[in-house]
């Protein structure tokens, strides 16, 4: 995992080996959740902020259906990227509708659909919820790389509409990471006092540590969440998974991770 912070210039500096240690040590359990799908014949690329929600789905997918595919994490951004290099995923679950035009412009998906929406979340590891007016103070604040991550891209949007987004790259308090799961650890393990991340990775911290955490909804800032077959490389399980995912029995499960499901889905 690497965690970085953009200086006025836009060049990176990376976080030191004491610092590493200290965020991949005692979270190496909830990194290997999301390290234990292997890319496999079937795959389903999917953004980090859906992730948890996904995996649970998968899961239950194996025990009331069949054998689910494979899944991938990462941003939406650098999953974007693979399939435009030819990665063999199926089905690309989007954090936002950007990076499926962008494949969409380049012939290599079919329908999107857009299926749930999720808003934008500021996370702590403290037990009241976080001020966000708290930016204009001496604080890190982590995100997601906004030129890969949709979460990241709004989280930018907010803090640049507050008139602070400059400041903390300026003063070298922006920690910016790959995936919305390691902004989330980065605010865990002190690496960064705040993170801005998804409801549904707020909840897996929560759910996999003693000490939750507090996370506050910032209004305004929702994202829409989609997805598409890929041409030529998904297939009559993917597909059916597909199907899965956006039906009546996965309702529940993506209400109880924070999503929002869209009419008609």
């Amino acid at each position: 995992m690497q965690l970085s912070c953009k200086n006025t210039t836009g060049s990176l500096y990376w976080a030191d080996s004491v610092m590493m240690r200290k965020i991949l040590i005692p979270l190496l359990s909830i990194l290997l959740f999301f390290a234990q799908f292997p890319v496999r014949s079937d795959t389903v690329a999917v953004a980090g902020g859906l992730f948890p929600c996904v995996s649970e789905l998968a899961d239950l997918y194996n025990d009331r259906v069949g054998e689910s595919p494979g899944l991938v994490v990462g941003s939406s951004g650098k999953l974007a990227s693979q399939i435009a290099a030819g990665a063999p995923f199926g089905l690309f679950i989007s954090a936002n509708l950007e990076w499926l035009h962008y494949l969409e412009e380049k012939g290599l998906v079919g329908e999107i659909v857009a299926f749930a929406s999720s808003p934008l979340v500021l996370w702590w590891s403290r037990d009241r919820r976080p001020d966000p007016n708290v930016f204009r103070g001496p604080v890190r604040v982590a995100i997601v790389d906004p030129a890969l991550g949709p979460f990241g891209s709004t989280a930018r949007r907010y803090l640049e509409n507050l008139e602070t987004y400059a400041a903390l790259l300026k003063e070298k308090r922006l920690i910016v990471t790959s995936t919305a799961l390691q902004s989330a650890l980065a605010a865990k393990s002190g690496a960064a006092d705040l993170a801005f991340t998804s409801m549904s990775v707020a909840k897996k911290i929560a759910a996999d540590f003693r000490s939750p955490g507090s996370a506050v909804v910032i209004p305004g800032y929702d994202l829409v969440h989609a997805g598409a077959l890929i041409h030529d490389r998904s297939s009559a399980a993917i597909e059916a998974f597909w199907e899965y995912l956006r039906s009546e029995e996965a309702e529940a499960v993506w209400q109880r991770w924070g999503f929002t499901l869209e009419p008609g889905e």
